[in-house]
């Protein structure tokens, strides 16, 4: 999270797929709050997807999903420490991170949730379709 001087949220960041009450709370919260998300596992966007079933509505059109490149965190992990010091920017779709002092640099991808959703959908359609079918046979 990012305030300023009077405690006004201006971002809200989470690395991985949310708890969907605390985004939902924050978005109801701060809802002029930059509320961003950055997956790093192959399964977050899927795992996301789920928390949208049965939305009618975009309800997180506000919010901004990127995905982390996996050569990242595992670069990370050679380096990991209980109280590390970072230093973030993000020029474009590149990440520059400095992790206690070691320069790493990664791809972010934007990434369009609701229609990752809506594929998401497709797909389970199409795969409760075919079994339905094999049922049957």
């Amino acid at each position: 999270m990012q305030r300023d001087e009077v405690a006004t949220m201006h971002l809200w960041a989470q690395v991985g797929a949310p708890d969907k009450r605390k985004l939902e709370l924050s978005l109801k919260q701060h809802p002029d709050a930059e509320h961003r998300i950055y997956f790093y596992q192959p399964d977050d966007v899927s795992r996301f997807c789920h928390y949208l079933r049965g939305s009618k509505t975009n309800w997180v059109e506000n919010v901004a999903f990127y995905q982390l490149a996996p050569s990242l965190l595992a670069q990370l992990i050679d380096n990991e420490s209980s109280s590390p010091h970072w230093n973030m920017s993000f020029i474009d779709d590149r990440m520059y991170l400095t992790a206690d002092g070691q320069e790493l640099e990664s791809e972010v991808q934007a990434i369009d949730i609701w229609e990752a959703f809506q594929a998401s959908l497709t797909a389970a359609d199409t795969f409760g379709a075919h079994l339905g079918r094999r049922g049957t046979a």
